[in-house]
């Protein structure tokens, strides 16, 4: 692959160039792909003049989806490397950052810069493209130069730093809309943020790789969404679970039923919120699984069948494997697999095989129809009297139950056993007899999973993309015997 991200979006754009490729209903704006080149060329130019070069590290605090379009493209037209981070970090988050990547310049659409003042960093916004370097090269760009760094989720210490090549962030972009039959003529609605592999390595890039446009507001809302859906305009929607739970609680979900695709990823979609979906819409989501470091790499089909509680099979060009034949740890590798964490050596030897095999951390398993079924991190994985208890089959199992709305599964030290099951549940039903929930249970799986304790929470812990943050519960005594 000798293409660049940015040739590839010029060739898609080359025949269209009056084609809206980003709008904003809610501010009632749009840009066109000649707009939208030359409101990044004249940012880049912008970003020049106040010292960036190739290389530099690009920071993007910007929520509104369009500028945050702009200054990605404009740092990748430099050769600068994109840093998007949430909107609205701390100052502690952001003086972490910044001692971990050294941002050149940071592009802000906060009315406060003053945590950027604090941890050190000159600050611009998208429309100050005054200052401008007519004089520096754009879009020279090799496919092997870093493009893009994202930060891992976090649910476990501080999060590592991924730089993701021109090549990497081509081959999963191309893998999806291959996979998914992503044409000029879709339409995709995008609620998710920016800073993450799904809203952005696949939501926005998928976008430009087919010449495809996007409806982008800023953040999800169940009603404004449904209300989009109903305007007929898009053919896609992309979600995590926690959207697809706030959107099947809402009044005309239904009408979900009229998008050519819906797909949900970032964490586990469980068999009964694939049911309820289905059942609403009529429509089976279609289920993904990547990660920061690797990209998409496994998708249920477009055509054929979609197995609830599975992620798929291997994407185009990924290979995939598990470390005990069926089961496992799941490895990785292909053009989309980063080639390791920024300044952490120790951490990329740990991750990687002398065969080059990446080492996920995630713990999977293939159906008799070769799909694979994450069973939860490694690191999650619960041992009881020498037997392993992985808390996703738990959880989904708990989430049968009437009144359950969310499960998660923690071990804790039992002196007896080693480790002991603790489930936390959020109830719409108040506080289930736990003998109940026991007997449940164990009519479906074997007795060694059944529960020693199940405990009450109002709701659980998750980070910014929705995955659960077990180390929180952790502590959490409100118990039912």
């Amino acid at each position: 692959m000798s293409e660049t991200l940015i040739s590839q979006w010029y060739e898609r754009y080359r025949d269209s160039p009056h084609q809206v490729v980003i709008r904003e209903p809610h501010r009632s704006r749009e840009l066109t792909a000649d707009e939208l080149f030359e409101r990044s060329e004249l940012f880049a130019r912008h970003l020049a003049a106040r010292g960036c070069t190739r290389e530099s590290r690009v920071a993007i605090e910007v929520a509104d989806p369009m500028d945050f379009l702009v200054a990605h493209l404009a740092a990748l037209r430099l050769g600068a490397i994109s840093v998007p981070i949430p909107a609205g970090s701390t100052v502690g988050e952001l003086i972490d950052l910044v001692a971990d990547c050294t941002p050149a310049v940071a592009v802000t659409d906060r009315v406060d810069v003053g945590p950027w003042h604090d941890a050190k960093v000159p600050v611009t916004a998208v429309e100050a493209s005054r200052l401008r370097d007519d004089s520096v090269c754009l879009d020279g760009a090799k496919p092997d130069d870093i493009a893009l760094m994202l930060y891992t989720s976090g649910t476990t210490g501080k999060p590592k730093g991924v730089p993701l090549s021109h090549r990497n962030l081509l081959a999963t972009a191309l893998a999806v809309v291959s996979a998914w039959e992503w044409t000029k003529e879709d339409s995709l609605l995008l609620t998710l943020p920016l800073y993450h592999m799904h809203g952005l390595g696949v939501g926005i890039h998928g976008t430009l790789c087919a010449g495809a446009s996007v409806v982008a507001h800023p953040k999800f809302n169940a009603r404004a969404t449904i209300d989009q859906i109903s305007t007929g305009d898009v053919t896609m929607f992309f979600g995590v679970p926690t959207m697809y739970a706030k959107l099947l609680a809402s009044e005309g979900f239904e009408k979900f039923g009229g998008l050519r695709l819906m797909v949900s990823g970032s964490a586990p979609l469980s068999e009964e919120a694939f049911r309820r979906i289905s059942q609403a819409t009529g429509c089976e989501p279609l289920e993904r699984y990547g990660m920061s470091e690797t990209g998409m790499i496994a998708s249920n089909p477009l055509r054929g069948r979609r197995l609830a509680g599975s992620v798929g099979t291997a994407l185009p060009g990924v290979e995939l494997r598990l470390s005990k034949g069926d089961r496992g740890e799941i490895l990785v590798r292909g053009d989309a697999v980063f080639g390791g964490y920024w300044q952490r050596d120790e951490a990329t030897l740990e991750a990687f095989d002398g065969d080059g095999w990446f080492h996920s951390g995630d713990l999977g398993s293939l159906t008799p129809e070769g799909y694979l079924v994450i069973n939860g991190r490694a690191k999650e994985l619960i041992i009881k009297g020498g037997q392993n208890i992985f808390p996703r089959e738990l959880e989904a199992c708990l989430e049968e139950i009437q009144g359950v709305v969310e499960a998660a599964v923690i071990g804790e030290p039992d002196e007896y056993w080693g480790e002991k099951i603790v489930a936390f549940l959020v109830s719409d039903a108040g506080e289930l007899d736990g003998d109940v929930v026991r007997q449940f249970i164990a009519g479906r799986l074997n007795r060694t999973k059944v529960p020693d304790e199940v405990r009450y929470v109002d709701a659980l812990p998750r980070n910014r993309m929705g995955k659960i943050q077990r180390e929180l519960l952790k502590g959490i005594d409100r118990t039912t015997s």
